[in-house]
């Protein structure tokens, strides 16, 4: 049996990211016997390692600077211990998996899901190199050759070993009002096919979904074992089955876990919801849904083929507000194509939606960020978008950036600017979903976040976004941290 270390590197992100995707990894090196470590170094020294205790190495990575931490953390081990096999793998892999593998730093990168493949890995680098082009869904060198070997069926959910979330040394850490939210994934993929989505590279429109009962069964066990305050479903879609999402409900109800969960849905689908549905999600401890409304535009979201309409939105908010349930929305600015009318559109629609229900929360108006290999990234690249070229050089490339879109002008660039850090403070933020616990550790960030949040509700209130020198100051500071999200 190996002993491996999992890597989750700094992502450089304005609030700690959860390493989701590790954790099933662990779950299944464990049920196998092998020995499993979580390194994540957003609160860590990689320095301190003990490498030498270790036969493999994992690394996971998103698109951006965590590649560029990353590199730094491959290249001390291969330093430290120039034997061992480095495996990546995670969403950045996939999308381009070639690439990838051409770095001195990978012996080998994982596309799509890496249960089966990493164990596979395992046996395969334990006994020879050449053993490697028998194992599915990955691609490596060989001499001067990138080998690319044919893609894995997608694992069945319901083999999944319950998740060791005790490999994370606190869950506190990865809330930022310091909560004590376990987050957990009960199905994978997506049927549809947003133009600014992974899922498709990733995920090939396969949706693939835990039984009710295989989802009881672990939400039992994080129940008994943790007493979380709240279960942040992170599935791409959990709604695709309602039938399923009643049986789950039915399930919390029945074993009387008396939990509180959140989850994200899509308008196309809640719109239908009927009273009895949304009574069922609230007796089990529904606590919150989250939705992409992406524009107010009906030009915007038919480029982007969201597959929803500005009547659903309208709809589904109604009817969750009468029913109690409460709702927010994210929406998205500077794809291809979109002109400053469609934006004000989006703001006039954040307006008419927040009259329907006073305690909705807008999350944010964030940025377009192209990625390789979705729907529309051609569309940004014939708009004057430069591909990375490399995998180092995907490390300085940062997520909810003006810079990543050159078919905006001057002037918009700049609004754009001002309205994605604006509304990530609370410009509309009522009740229940005002952040009371956010920065409670820091008076002194909380106090600047107070008096943002006040600039950000006058400006919001007044449309009046010019002359923005506290963003402005706001934006140099996050570029001189080299935070990942803008």
């Amino acid at each position: 049996m190996s002993n491996i270390l999992l890597v989750y590197p700094d992502p450089v992100a304005i609030h700690p990211r959860y390493p989701n995707a590790l954790l099933p990894l662990a779950a299944v090196l464990l049920d196998k016997g092998h020995k499993v470590d979580i390194f994540d170094e957003q609160f860590d020294d990689y320095k301190k390692i003990n490498i030498n205790k270790y036969d493999i190495v994992g690394i996971s990575i998103l698109t951006g600077p965590q590649i560029s931490n990353a590199l730094k953390i491959a290249a001390w081990i291969k330093k430290k211990a120039s034997h061992l096999p480095v495996i990546w793998g995670g969403v950045h892999c996939s999308l381009l998996p070639y690439q990838t593998a051409k770095n001195k730093y990978v012996d080998v990168a994982v596309k799509g899901e890496g249960e089966q493949t990493l164990l596979e890995l395992i046996d395969a680098l334990q006994g020879s190199r050449s053993c490697l082009a028998n194992v599915k869904g990955i691609v490596f060198k060989a001499g001067d050759d990138i080998i690319s070997t044919e893609d894995r069926e997608f694992f069945d959910l319901n083999k999944l070993p319950i998740l060791p979330y005790h490999l994370l040394s606190s869950f506190h850490r990865y809330s930022n009002i310091k909560r004590k939210i376990i987050y957990f994934q009960s199905s994978r993929g997506c049927p549809f096919s947003c133009g600014f989505c992974y899922s498709n590279a990733v995920h090939k429109r396969s949706w693939r979904a835990m039984s009710p009962e295989r989802v009881i069964k672990e939400l039992r066990y994080i129940r008994d074992n943790f007493k979380p305050e709240l279960v942040a479903f992170i599935d791409d879609e959990l709604f695709i089955d309602q039938k399923r999402v009643s049986h789950i409900c039915r399930g919390i109800i029945d074993f009387d876990l008396k939990i509180k969960w959140t989850s994200s849905g899509r308008y196309d689908q809640a719109y239908k919801y009927d009273n009895d549905f949304l009574e069922l999600l609230k007796e089990s401890g529904c606590v919150g849904i989250s939705f992409g409304g992406e524009s107010g535009s009906t030009n915007i979201l038919r480029e982007i083929n969201k597959g929803i309409t500005i009547e659903q939105a309208k709809t589904t908010v109604g009817n969750f507000r009468k029913n109690k349930l409460p709702s927010t929305v994210n929406f998205m600015a500077g794809f291809p194509g979109e002109k400053k009318e469609d934006l004000l559109k989006t703001f006039d629609f954040i307006d008419e939606l927040t009259l329907t229900d006073p305690d909705l929360m807008v999350n944010s108006i964030s940025i377009y960020t192209p990625f390789p290999n979705t729907p529309l990234y051609q569309k940004a690249l014939d708009g004057g978008f430069k591909d990375r070229g490399s995998l180092e050089s995907w490390g300085s490339y940062f997520y909810n950036d003006v810079n990543n879109l050159p078919w905006i002008d001057k002037r918009l660039r700049k609004l754009l600017k001002t309205i994605s850090l604006l509304t990530e403070c609370e410009f509309n933020r009522r009740g229940r979903f005002k952040s009371r616990g956010l920065f409670e550790d820091n008076p002194i960030k909380r106090i600047l976040y107070n008096i943002l949040s006040y600039s950000a509700k006058l400006r919001w209130r007044h449309r009046f976004f010019a002359i923005p020198l506290e963003w402005d100051l706001l934006d140099i500071y996050l570029r001189l941290k080299k935070s990942g999200e803008r």
